[in-house]
Protein backbone atom coordinates (compact mmCIF):
# COMPACT_ATOMS: atom_id res chain seq x y z
CA UNK A 1 0.00 0.00 0.00
CA UNK A 2 1.08 3.79 -0.49
CA UNK A 3 -0.15 4.79 2.81
CA UNK A 4 2.73 6.20 5.00
CA UNK A 5 3.08 7.09 8.54
CA UNK A 6 5.48 8.35 11.19
CA UNK A 7 5.04 6.00 14.34
CA UNK A 8 5.64 7.40 17.87
CA UNK A 9 6.13 5.70 20.99
CA UNK A 10 5.07 6.85 24.07
CA UNK A 11 6.26 5.73 27.64
CA UNK A 12 4.88 6.39 31.22
CA UNK A 13 1.85 8.46 30.42
CA UNK A 14 0.79 9.31 33.32
CA UNK A 15 -3.49 9.69 33.61
CA UNK A 16 -4.95 10.92 36.83
CA UNK A 17 -8.39 9.33 37.14
CA UNK A 18 -10.84 11.56 37.92
CA UNK A 19 -11.34 12.30 41.67
CA UNK A 20 -12.69 14.64 44.18
CA UNK A 21 -9.98 14.65 46.40
CA UNK A 22 -7.31 17.01 44.53
CA UNK A 23 -6.33 20.43 45.85
CA UNK A 24 -5.55 21.84 41.98
CA UNK A 25 -6.19 25.16 41.60
CA UNK A 26 -8.08 26.06 38.05
CA UNK A 27 -8.11 29.72 36.70
CA UNK A 28 -11.12 30.82 34.37
CA UNK A 29 -10.49 33.94 32.42
CA UNK A 30 -13.89 36.56 31.81
CA UNK A 31 -14.00 39.68 30.63
CA UNK A 32 -15.91 42.82 32.56
CA UNK A 33 -18.49 44.81 31.64
CA UNK A 34 -15.81 47.10 30.37
CA UNK A 35 -13.96 45.11 28.20
CA UNK A 36 -11.10 44.32 31.09
CA UNK A 37 -10.20 40.92 31.52
CA UNK A 38 -10.84 38.95 34.65
CA UNK A 39 -8.89 35.89 36.11
CA UNK A 40 -11.32 33.78 38.43
CA UNK A 41 -9.60 30.83 40.78
CA UNK A 42 -11.40 27.91 41.93
CA UNK A 43 -10.60 24.54 43.36
CA UNK A 44 -10.68 21.60 40.59
CA UNK A 45 -12.81 19.38 42.23
CA UNK A 46 -15.38 21.67 42.09
CA UNK A 47 -15.89 21.92 38.14
CA UNK A 48 -18.31 19.90 36.84
CA UNK A 49 -15.97 18.81 34.10
CA UNK A 50 -12.77 18.43 34.62
CA UNK A 51 -11.89 15.00 32.59
CA UNK A 52 -12.04 12.75 29.28
CA UNK A 53 -13.88 9.26 29.92
CA UNK A 54 -11.76 8.16 26.83
CA UNK A 55 -7.96 8.18 28.13
CA UNK A 56 -5.79 9.96 25.08
CA UNK A 57 -8.44 11.25 22.84
CA UNK A 58 -7.72 13.54 19.36
CA UNK A 59 -7.01 16.80 22.22
CA UNK A 60 -3.79 15.83 23.69
CA UNK A 61 -2.37 13.90 20.26
CA UNK A 62 -2.55 17.05 18.11
CA UNK A 63 -1.43 19.01 21.48
CA UNK A 64 1.54 16.08 20.91
CA UNK A 65 2.12 17.38 17.47
CA UNK A 66 1.87 20.72 17.94
CA UNK A 67 5.15 20.56 20.29
CA UNK A 68 6.49 18.72 17.61
CA UNK A 69 6.73 21.81 15.36
CA UNK A 70 7.13 24.11 18.20
CA UNK A 71 3.61 25.49 18.53
CA UNK A 72 1.79 25.93 21.78
CA UNK A 73 -0.75 22.87 22.98
CA UNK A 74 -4.35 24.10 23.59
CA UNK A 75 -5.97 23.62 27.26
CA UNK A 76 -8.74 21.36 26.63
CA UNK A 77 -10.50 22.58 29.97
CA UNK A 78 -9.98 26.29 29.85
CA UNK A 79 -10.35 29.09 27.24
CA UNK A 80 -7.60 30.69 25.35
CA UNK A 81 -6.72 33.94 22.91
CA UNK A 82 -5.79 30.98 20.74
CA UNK A 83 -6.85 27.93 18.51
CA UNK A 84 -5.45 25.12 17.50
CA UNK A 85 -3.73 24.99 13.78
CA UNK A 86 -6.45 22.94 11.88
CA UNK A 87 -4.02 21.29 9.46
CA UNK A 88 -2.22 19.54 12.58
CA UNK A 89 -5.58 19.10 14.50
CA UNK A 90 -6.99 17.60 11.44
CA UNK A 91 -3.80 15.02 10.91
CA UNK A 92 -4.28 14.16 14.31
CA UNK A 93 -7.90 12.89 13.45
CA UNK A 94 -6.76 10.37 11.14
CA UNK A 95 -3.70 9.29 13.46
CA UNK A 96 -4.11 5.72 14.66
CA UNK A 97 -3.29 4.71 18.80
CA UNK A 98 -2.59 1.50 20.23
CA UNK A 99 -2.30 1.84 24.05
CA UNK A 100 -0.27 -1.25 25.04
CA UNK A 101 -0.73 -0.92 29.10
CA UNK A 102 -2.29 -4.40 30.75
CA UNK A 103 -5.81 -3.40 32.03
CA UNK A 104 -7.97 -5.49 34.90
CA UNK A 105 -11.26 -6.40 36.04
CA UNK A 106 -12.87 -3.53 38.33
CA UNK A 107 -16.01 -3.09 40.10
CA UNK A 108 -17.46 0.44 39.59
CA UNK A 109 -20.86 1.15 41.64
CA UNK A 110 -21.71 -2.50 41.11
CA UNK A 111 -20.69 -2.97 37.66
CA UNK A 112 -17.95 -4.83 36.44
CA UNK A 113 -15.48 -2.87 34.25
CA UNK A 114 -12.09 -3.58 32.59
CA UNK A 115 -9.46 -0.74 33.83
CA UNK A 116 -5.98 -0.21 33.47
CA UNK A 117 -4.13 -0.75 36.85
CA UNK A 118 -3.27 2.00 39.22
CA UNK A 119 0.59 3.04 40.49
CA UNK A 120 1.54 4.97 43.30
CA UNK A 121 3.48 8.13 41.90
CA UNK A 122 5.17 11.23 44.02
CA UNK A 123 3.40 14.54 43.11
CA UNK A 124 3.68 18.08 43.69
CA UNK A 125 1.52 19.72 46.72
CA UNK A 126 -0.35 22.89 46.61
CA UNK A 127 1.90 25.67 48.44
CA UNK A 128 -1.65 26.33 50.64
CA UNK A 129 -1.54 22.25 51.37
CA UNK A 130 2.29 21.87 52.06
CA UNK A 131 1.81 23.81 55.87
CA UNK A 132 1.97 20.24 58.09
CA UNK A 133 0.98 20.73 62.02
CA UNK A 134 3.34 18.77 64.55
CA UNK A 135 2.55 17.24 67.46
CA UNK A 136 5.84 17.84 68.85
CA UNK A 137 8.45 20.37 68.27
CA UNK A 138 12.33 19.28 68.17
CA UNK A 139 15.36 21.29 69.42
CA UNK A 140 17.19 21.18 66.43
CA UNK A 141 14.48 22.85 64.57
CA UNK A 142 14.11 25.70 67.25
CA UNK A 143 17.82 26.15 67.01
CA UNK A 144 17.93 26.91 63.60
CA UNK A 145 14.63 28.94 64.01
CA UNK A 146 17.04 31.16 66.63
CA UNK A 147 19.98 31.14 65.03
CA UNK A 148 22.35 33.24 66.90
CA UNK A 149 20.12 33.53 69.66
CA UNK A 150 19.97 30.18 70.53
CA UNK A 151 22.84 30.02 73.01
CA UNK A 152 21.40 33.31 74.41
CA UNK A 153 17.82 31.72 74.24
CA UNK A 154 18.62 28.67 76.28
CA UNK A 155 21.57 30.26 79.22
CA UNK A 156 18.27 32.64 79.94
CA UNK A 157 15.72 29.61 80.21
CA UNK A 158 18.43 27.74 82.51
CA UNK A 159 18.38 30.68 84.88
CA UNK A 160 14.92 30.50 85.42
CA UNK A 161 14.41 26.61 85.72
CA UNK A 162 17.45 25.91 87.69
CA UNK A 163 18.79 23.54 85.00
CA UNK A 164 19.72 22.36 81.71
CA UNK A 165 16.87 22.37 79.71
CA UNK A 166 18.64 20.55 76.87
CA UNK A 167 18.61 17.40 78.49
CA UNK A 168 14.54 17.22 78.10
CA UNK A 169 12.14 17.64 75.09
CA UNK A 170 11.75 21.49 74.03
CA UNK A 171 7.80 20.27 74.65
CA UNK A 172 8.35 20.83 78.55
CA UNK A 173 9.03 24.35 77.96
CA UNK A 174 5.14 24.70 77.07
CA UNK A 175 3.10 27.13 79.33
CA UNK A 176 6.45 28.02 81.18
CA UNK A 177 5.43 31.50 82.39
CA UNK A 178 2.65 29.59 84.37
CA UNK A 179 5.56 27.53 86.95
CA UNK A 180 7.77 30.54 87.23
CA UNK A 181 8.70 33.65 88.59
CA UNK A 182 6.74 36.24 86.29
CA UNK A 183 9.64 38.30 86.59
CA UNK A 184 12.06 36.52 85.18
CA UNK A 185 9.82 34.91 82.25
CA UNK A 186 8.57 38.98 81.63
CA UNK A 187 12.46 39.87 80.81
CA UNK A 188 12.89 36.43 78.50
CA UNK A 189 9.41 37.34 77.36
CA UNK A 190 10.58 40.83 76.08
CA UNK A 191 14.09 39.37 74.65
CA UNK A 192 12.11 37.26 72.41
CA UNK A 193 9.59 39.76 70.94
CA UNK A 194 12.48 42.16 70.20
CA UNK A 195 14.05 39.96 68.06
CA UNK A 196 10.85 39.13 66.40
CA UNK A 197 10.65 35.30 66.90
CA UNK A 198 7.20 35.73 69.13
CA UNK A 199 6.52 32.24 68.00
CA UNK A 200 8.48 31.00 70.30
CA UNK A 201 7.54 33.41 73.35
CA UNK A 202 3.56 32.41 72.57
CA UNK A 203 5.01 29.17 72.92
CA UNK A 204 5.92 29.91 76.47
CA UNK A 205 3.19 31.40 77.69
CA UNK A 206 0.31 28.91 76.64
CA UNK A 207 -1.09 30.66 73.68
CA UNK A 208 -4.14 28.85 71.83
CA UNK A 209 -2.37 28.94 68.33
CA UNK A 210 1.54 28.86 69.27
CA UNK A 211 1.95 25.09 68.51
CA UNK A 212 0.47 25.38 64.75
CA UNK A 213 2.02 28.93 64.68
CA UNK A 214 5.73 28.01 65.85
CA UNK A 215 5.06 24.50 63.67
CA UNK A 216 4.42 26.60 60.86
CA UNK A 217 7.37 29.18 61.37
CA UNK A 218 9.97 26.53 61.83
CA UNK A 219 9.16 25.48 58.27
CA UNK A 220 7.17 22.17 58.95
CA UNK A 221 6.26 21.82 55.09
CA UNK A 222 5.61 18.68 52.76
CA UNK A 223 6.02 19.80 49.48
CA UNK A 224 5.77 16.28 48.31
CA UNK A 225 2.62 13.46 48.32
CA UNK A 226 1.19 10.35 46.71
CA UNK A 227 -1.41 9.30 44.83
CA UNK A 228 -2.19 6.97 42.32
CA UNK A 229 -2.07 7.10 38.18
CA UNK A 230 -2.42 5.14 35.14
CA UNK A 231 0.96 4.44 33.31
CA UNK A 232 0.18 4.18 29.53
CA UNK A 233 2.62 2.70 27.39
CA UNK A 234 1.52 2.47 23.16
CA UNK A 235 2.47 3.76 20.04
CA UNK A 236 0.97 6.25 17.72
CA UNK A 237 0.74 6.34 13.75
CA UNK A 238 0.63 9.97 12.37
CA UNK A 239 -0.41 10.35 8.72
CA UNK A 240 2.93 10.96 6.50
CA UNK A 241 2.32 14.78 5.40
CA UNK A 242 5.67 16.51 3.97
CA UNK A 243 4.19 20.12 5.21
CA UNK A 244 3.91 18.83 8.94
CA UNK A 245 7.96 16.85 8.46
CA UNK A 246 9.22 19.98 7.39
CA UNK A 247 7.57 22.01 10.16
CA UNK A 248 9.58 19.74 12.44
CA UNK A 249 11.83 21.41 14.77
CA UNK A 250 12.18 18.04 17.26
CA UNK A 251 11.55 14.30 17.34
CA UNK A 252 11.10 13.86 20.89
CA UNK A 253 8.20 15.45 23.24
CA UNK A 254 5.79 14.49 25.86
CA UNK A 255 1.82 13.79 26.06
CA UNK A 256 -0.44 13.50 29.58
CA UNK A 257 1.56 13.86 32.76
CA UNK A 258 5.35 13.51 31.93
CA UNK A 259 5.00 10.72 29.29
CA UNK A 260 7.89 10.34 27.05
CA UNK A 261 7.11 10.68 23.09
CA UNK A 262 9.70 9.60 20.79
CA UNK A 263 9.64 9.55 16.88
CA UNK A 264 10.55 5.45 16.13
CA UNK A 265 10.58 6.22 11.86
CA UNK A 266 8.45 6.59 8.68
CA UNK A 267 6.82 3.56 7.62
CA UNK A 268 4.48 2.17 4.49
CA UNK A 269 1.02 0.50 5.75
CA UNK A 270 2.18 -3.05 4.71
CA UNK A 271 5.23 -2.46 7.05
CA UNK A 272 3.30 -2.33 10.19
CA UNK A 273 2.57 -5.93 11.37
CA UNK A 274 -0.17 -5.38 14.09
CA UNK A 275 -1.74 -2.29 12.34
CA UNK A 276 -5.49 -4.37 13.39
CA UNK A 277 -4.59 -3.43 17.08
CA UNK A 278 -4.32 0.45 16.28
CA UNK A 279 -7.58 2.58 16.65
CA UNK A 280 -8.45 5.53 14.40
CA UNK A 281 -8.48 8.58 16.63
CA UNK A 282 -11.59 10.03 14.87
CA UNK A 283 -13.54 6.90 16.50
CA UNK A 284 -11.97 7.55 19.65
CA UNK A 285 -15.09 9.98 22.22
CA UNK A 286 -13.96 13.04 23.18
CA UNK A 287 -16.97 12.97 25.84
CA UNK A 288 -16.17 15.33 29.16
CA UNK A 289 -17.46 14.76 32.50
Amino acid sequence: MDNKYIKFRFTDAKLFPKNSRTNDVVAKVTTSSKGKLLFKHSKRSKEKVTSFREPITVHQISNMLHTLVGERPVPSFRKTFYKADEGIFDIANKSYIHIKSPKQKKEVLGEEVMTFITEFTKLAKAPYNSNVNRTSIQWFKVKKFLGQEFEGFVIDVNHIVGYDVLCEPFENLFNLQSKYPITAMDTLITKLKAIKKTPISNFLTNDDKSRDALSNSLGEKVVSGIDTAYFLDGEILVPYEKWFTDRMVKNTTNILDGGFVELVGVFYEDELDDIGNYKLVSDISDEKY
